[in-house]
Parts: C-alpha cells; sequence; structure tokens
C-alpha cells in the first residue's frame, strides 16, 4: 500500500434545473442549442420535463452521491522539511 488514508464523503445531489414554465424551458435549451425560435417547440418531446409543485424541473430527481478522497502524504514531510 502506499500509505494513502481514505475517506467517504455522502452528499445529496440537487435535482436538474427548474423553470417557471415549459416555454422557458424551450427558451433556455433552444438558445444553448442555437435553434431558430421558430423550431424550439421541437425540444417539447425530447427533454425529460416534470411538473413539481407548479414548477417545471428538467432531469433526475435528487441522489445520494458519495465522493471518495485520498488523502496521500507528503514525501517531503516524511522525509522532514528542509533535509531533502
Amino acid at each position: 500500500m502506499i500509505g494513502a488514508e481514505c475517506s467517504l464523503h455522502t452528499w445529496e445531489r440537487q435535482p436538474g434545473i427548474w423553470f417557471a414554465d415549459p416555454g422557458e424551458i424551450e427558451a433556455h435549451y433552444g438558445r444553448r442549442l442555437l435553434l431558430a425560435p421558430g423550431r424550439r417547440h421541437e425540444l417539447r418531446d425530447l427533454l425529460p420535463v416534470r411538473e413539481v409543485d407548479g414548477r417545471y424541473l428538467v432531469g433526475d430527481e435528487a441522489r445520494t452521491v458519495v465522493t471518495v478522497v485520498f488523502e496521500v502524504p507528503d514525501p517531503a514531510a516524511a522525509r522532514g522539511a528542509g533535509h531533502g
């Protein structure tokens, strides 16, 4: 082993982007995809949109995520500061 210590950090990833109405969704993604305004309605069937409490969500629900952090000792500290 290389002497690394491992720690786990559990957190919750928030859902995707919230919008006030479907038109706002079409405008947002239409601009990002450089669609002409007259074609933005084509996005309606392509995006995973859900209505929750009067707001519109694009993307997944919140989910639990784990970040793994490896803490590797500094080789200079092991030799002693200034002894290199």
